[in-house]
């Protein structure tokens, strides 16, 4: 049940077969190492998607290869690949994670120099949320191949999660530089988003679109990207029509499905949002919706049903973060989630406990510091939150939801003018959908108003 808060892991999914075929330029992981691992049937939507024949025939293929000769590194790079890609068009990272890390492994263990292995662990490790350790990987392939964009990409990643923003922007510029393309246009997209240019952002997002396909998997995910670019900037309609299309050539992509809820959500249509929820968390997916279906219960004042949807996202992540404890590189980091799941059942120390833990392994990260200054704030120390949230604010981001939370801190703070002008952009923009965090907005610009 991971959510995965940045964004581009699946864009660099794709070029996991292109960097081997191409030349060199949620359930039921095992602890016990298996010879083998086979590829898992897909139920549901999943199944009826057009890859899917061409993967299983690729995966018995490659498995008989290995099979045959276990000295094989070249099929089982690209069995590790393709149970990568695997694991997100299915949503099951913890077995196919597994898989691509047991054969990579077992190549790493005769050739430790493997650029493809290398690169690969690297994404796995971004996957894990194990983002030193995924620079750490990435920073040893560049030294045996200093012009692959690939690996800049896992750098611009690794940088970014890190919250080291400027060593992004010039991974991000050598991966465009070598090959300017769906994978690093969106990356630019992102690092433009990050430092406040949302034109620039939506406009990059769009030559990514503009140089993907239709209907596979990285293709949509990007299409979905410059959708949520597009209702962040408060254009509903065209957003909607990005969800669509997506929806056409790929039914029932769970992110589409969600995308059309956070509209409904935002329009104040609860009933059509939460349907649009429950679908897009039957569907599948590498991280689940609870916490927007959370939110919608919350907003339409039915606070049990929320809690429930809540506590067993707490039982899920906790036991994701504890599955595997033993195996090296296994667990997954999830205390950005839990500490998203107890700010909703108002569980603030809770909350910090986690972000704190978040915090310790990247300090520069602005949305670590924002959910970090937040939840100081709710708790009642305003004094605590106003360093934290200036840390938040420092790369320019016109995030709505980063310009209304570190608004209400400043002006609790008494900075009244620097809090109000932020809490009106986050309003300029329409594209709140916490309905408690717009009402906390209003109130105190009204009650700035009246004083």
């Amino acid at each position: 049940m991971r959510k995965k808060y940045f964004v581009l892991i699946a864009v660099l999914a794709v070029l996991l077969p292109a960097l081997y075929f191409g030349g060199r330029n949620k359930k039921g992981f095992s602890t016990k190492l298996a010879q083998h691992y086979v590829l898992q049937e897909r139920k549901g939507i999943a199944a009826t998607w057009p890859e899917w024949n061409d993967t299983k025939q690729s995966a018995e293929r490659l498995v008989r290869m290995v099979r045959e000769n276990p000295d094989d590194q070249k099929s089982m790079l690209a069995l590790a690949s393709l149970y990568i890609q695997e694991g997100r068009a299915s949503g099951n990272h913890d077995y196919y994670d597994g898989a691509a890390l047991y054969h990579l492994e077992q190549v790493l263990e005769k050739n430790p120099a493997n650029f493809e292995a290398l690169t690969m662990k690297a994404l796995i490790q971004l996957s894990k949320h194990h983002f030193a350790a995924a620079l750490e990987t990435s920073t040893k392939a560049q030294k045996l191949n200093p012009h692959n964009a690939f690996l800049y990409g896992l750098m611009t990643d690794s940088y970014v999660e890190l919250g080291q923003y400027d060593k992004a922007v010039a991974s991000a510029d050598q991966m465009v530089a070598i090959r300017p393309d769906m994978r690093s246009y969106a990356r630019v997209a992102y690092l433009r988003e990050i430092h406040g240019d949302m034109e620039g952002a939506i406009t990059a997002m769009a030559l990514a679109v503009d140089a993907s396909g239709y209907g596979d998997e990285p293709s949509s995910w990007t299409r979905i990207q410059l959708g949520e670019l597009l209702q962040k900037n408060g254009d509903y309609k065209q957003a909607g029509v990005q969800y669509q299309v997506t929806l056409k050539y790929r039914p029932d992509y769970a992110y589409a499905v969600a995308g059309l809820g956070r509209i409904a959500q935002a329009e104040g249509n609860l009933q059509q949002a939460l349907a649009y929820f429950l679908k897009a968390d039957s569907l599948p997916a590498d991280h689940g919706f609870g916490e927007e279906i959370a939110q919608t219960y919350l907003a339409m004042g039915q606070r049990e049903k929320a809690l429930h949807v809540l506590k067993e996202m707490e039982t899920e992540l906790k036991a994701e973060e504890q599955q595997n404890a033993g195996v090296a590189n296994a667990p997954y980091h999830t205390d950005m989630e839990l500490a998203a799941v107890y700010l909703l059942m108002e569980q603030y120390e809770q909350a910090l406990l986690h972000v704190k833990k978040e915090y310790d392994r990247r300090p520069g990260n602005i949305k670590v510091n924002e959910l970090m200054a937040w939840l100081h704030y709710k708790n009642g120390s305003v004094a605590k939150a106003l360093p934290i949230v200036q840390q938040a604010l420092r790369t320019g981001s016109t995030d709505p939801v980063l310009m209304a939370r570190s608004g209400l801190i400043l002006t609790a703070a008494g900075k009244t003018a620097e809090g109000r002008t932020l809490l009106q952009k986050s309003l300029a923009q329409n594209a709140l959908r916490d309905a408690s965090l717009l009402r906390a907005v209003h109130d105190v610009l009204k009650t700035n108003q009246q004083s």
